[in-house]
């Protein structure tokens, strides 16, 4: 994900939750652009703004890649449940 659709996605949360003061907000923005960065290196971008969007902490991003990542290859072309995007295109 751009960097600029990450700043979006997450300003889209700091919006939807209320979060108001500085520390948190730039929290939310770094936690946005860390996700982009880790589904960049696995390589699933496509999953980042889902991922943000769900609210998804680094954490839990990483696991779910790795689970994504170390499934089978039947199990790769399947979607996640959460809504975090189109399945992933590992073959």
């Amino acid at each position: 994900m751009p960097r600029s659709e990450s700043v979006r996605a997450a300003e889209s949360i700091v919006a939807r939750v209320g979060l108001r003061d500085r520390a948190t907000v730039d929290s939310v923005i770094q936690n946005a652009r860390d996700i982009a960065g880790v589904c960049l290196a696995a390589p699933l971008a496509e999953r980042a703004k889902g991922f943000v969007r769900d609210g998804l902490t680094l954490d839990q991003v990483r696991a779910r890649l790795f689970e994504t990542v170390t499934a089978s290859p039947a199990t790769r072309e399947q979607p996640e449940k959460a809504g975090a995007g189109a399945g992933p295109r590992i073959r």
